[in-house]
């Protein structure tokens, strides 16, 4: 199998940092006199090419001078460098390709910039919405990567889609399936959507509907109740049993020197009534 473009560029960005450490610190790159100006990464033997500009410049087309802008077909890229008073940043000039083939940024011609996505985002658009996450986590909206446990918490639901989502339910759900209006598991309980009836959030439970009010919703079928049915209607309709209530505590068990100490007292209560 051959190198993909992408993997190529991956390839001599890593190279490029690996070089960093051993390229910092020769004075051609740091002294003007010697080097270029404004430069913070270049090649040893060949100090007055530069590949990189600290200062918030850029290399011109051939490296031999730091300028404030990058060349008309090219965009703006900035990496993080080792400068005497620690991490600096350096301006870098990449083609549009290029930046498509860095994971984690995208181009986005109009500002001149090849731009690093949202934080957790492995990749972005054009227009910079997030594509796709690392770490196992989803999509959500367009610049934010979740853990599947906040997407579900926070009245959204997962897509199995590539890249995986997480998208809003509709606005009457708490919990669902999907964004339609049938998609619901649990409702907000609000006055207007609070009894789940056929996946729908409703006001009210339709009358010929059993209603089971532990949980707010609302069964087709008296089978369906958890815990059985009135069988006679009453005025709030058809209603389900409410669940049975929970047994009450009990007493804490005596201890057993206590329990000894109390038989050896009625044994000798009993003998006394013999004497």
């Amino acid at each position: 199998m051959y190198p993909t473009l992408a993997s190529f560029n991956k390839m001599k960005i890593l190279l490029l940092l690996l070089c960093l450490v051993s390229i910092y610190g020769a004075n051609e790159c740091l002294d003007p006199t010697d080097g270029v100006e404004h430069c913070g990464l270049c090649d040893e033997d060949e100090p007055t090419e530069c590949f990189a500009c600290k200062d918030g410049k850029f290399p011109s087309a051939d490296g031999s001078t730091c300028e404030i802008d990058c060349p008309s077909d090219m965009l703006e890229y900035k990496i993080t460098g080792q400068g005497a008073g620690g991490d600096e940043t350096w301006g870098k000039c990449v083609t549009e390709a290029d930046c498509t083939g860095f994971e984690g940024y995208s181009p986005v011609v109009a500002d001149n910039e090849c731009k690093k996505c949202a934080q957790g985002c492995t990749g972005c658009n054009k227009d910079h919405y997030c594509t796709a996450c690392g770490n196992n986590k989803y999509v959500k909206g367009n610049a934010e990567c979740v853990t599947e446990t906040a997407c579900i918490g926070d009245s959204h639901f997962l897509t199995a889609s590539t890249p995986k989502t997480c998208q809003p339910c509709h606005g009457t759900c708490k919990t669902c399936s999907g964004g339609n209006i049938d998609n619901c598991l649990t409702c907000e309980t609000t006055e207007e959507a609070k009894w789940l009836e056929d996946n729908k959030c409703v006001e009210e439970c339709d009358p010929d509907y059993w209603i089971y009010k532990a949980e707010y919703k609302c069964f087709e079928s008296e089978d369906d109740c958890p815990h059985g049915y009135i069988e006679e209607p009453t005025e709030e309709g058809k209603l389900c049993k409410a669940p049975p209530s929970p047994p009450p505590p009990q007493p804490p068990a005596p201890a057993a020197f206590g329990g000894y100490l109390f038989s050896g007292l009625a044994i000798v209560l009993a003998l006394l009534t013999f004497i």
